[in-house]
């Protein structure tokens, strides 16, 4: 990904989770598997370089 672009439907999966408080929450109000929005997030810290450990409660 270009350095100076970001995913921005990935941004709104991020923020959507935070607000609906889980992946799975999230994942519910979608009807789409937890994993998928999991990967999404993923991808979007992996292109921003960071690690958002407070969306992840078991770590």
């Amino acid at each position: 990904m270009d350095q100076s672009a970001v995913d921005l439907n990935a941004l709104k999966t991020m923020i959507d989770v935070v607000a609906a408080g889980s992946f799975a929450a999230e994942a519910r109000n979608r009807n789409v598997p937890p994993n998928n929005l999991n990967r999404q997030v993923q991808r979007l810290e992996r292109d921003l370089g960071v690690r958002q450990k407070w969306l992840r409660k078991s770590e």
